[in-house]
């Protein structure tokens, strides 16, 4: 099991997305001169995907967002409120106000009720920045934009998380929310573990190492994460990190388990990752 850094995360490639800009003339402006030009490190936006749907056993359905940072190195914060909301307003307030740079897929899910999406009505994310509104809807029942929970065409499954060996397990965009929250002083180092565990289904038993990558989804700043350490153990381990914050209030943070080492597994395919997530309260110093 290795650890990975957050900026792996950030590095996919786009494939399985919907269209999203709200003014087309708009996002035109924001090409670099040259369409085959890297893009620059800074100065360009951020814009809300929509990564699919998935039908839950339950009668309801997920659907999966996140989005595409443009600039190469440039994070973008943009908090929650009139410039990141969704509509209607029960669905608001879980999406990301960080946004490190390039595209990252599925940081968050929203599950709709049966009779919303019988009715055909969707959910919308907008984000203003940088003077651009985009926004994109997500439903269910695109044919096109259907997800599975099932293992891929070798077998992969996106590997489970858990907040403490053996106990309530947590598996793809959807993931798992600790119990409990977590407190912390600004400046003091807080430790963070979770167990991540492959039980992919693989015909070959070939197995794969689970990495880790930390990042902050929600807060009034960055939070910097130090110290990653892995335990080995057959098919996935325990993963700490220290995490320090630089300033006071309520926090979300996000780590991902991922198999993207084995063939049939990667980001662009929407398989197989799962997203852990943290609630921490910090106080000033």
């Amino acid at each position: 099991m290795s650890i990975r850094p957050a900026a792996r995360v950030s590095a996919a490639t786009p494939a399985l997305v919907f269209a999203l800009a709200v003014s087309a003339a708009t996002v035109e402006a924001q090409q670099p001169a040259f369409p085959l030009a890297p893009n620059p490190p800074t100065g360009l936006t951020v814009s809300p995907f929509f990564e699919g749907w998935f039908a839950n056993p339950d009668g309801t359905f997920d659907v999966s967002l996140g989005y595409f940072n443009r600039n190469s190195r440039e994070s973008l914060y943009i908090p929650r409120g009139p410039d990141n909301f969704i509509v209607p307003a029960e669905f608001d307030g879980f999406q990301p106000e960080h946004f490190p740079p390039r595209r990252v897929r599925g940081v968050f899910t929203i599950t709709l009720p049966a009779e919303m999406v019988e009715a055909g009505q969707r959910v919308t994310w907008t984000l203003i920045n940088r003077g651009d509104t985009l926004s994109v809807p997500a439903g269910a029942r695109i044919l096109s934009y259907e997800l599975a929970y099932g293992p891929m065409a070798m077998g992969s499954l996106p590997p489970v998380i858990r907040f403490e060996a053996g106990g309530e397990g947590g598996r793809g965009p959807r993931g798992i929310m600790s119990p409990m929250t977590f407190r912390a002083t600004a400046g003091a180092p807080l430790t963070l573990r979770l167990w991540a565990t492959d039980e992919s289904m693989r015909a070959t038993g070939a197995s794969f190492p689970v990495g880790v990558s930390w990042v902050t989804h929600q807060g009034p700043a960055v939070a910097t994460f130090t110290d990653e350490v892995m335990t080995e153990e057959p098919g996935g381990g325990e993963a700490t990190v220290t995490v320090t914050f630089s300033e006071p209030g309520e926090y979300v943070l996000r780590a991902q388990a991922d198999n993207f080492d084995a063939p049939d597994s990667g980001a662009g395919d929407q398989c197989c990752w799962s997203n852990g997530y943290y609630r921490v309260t910090v106080t000033p110093e």
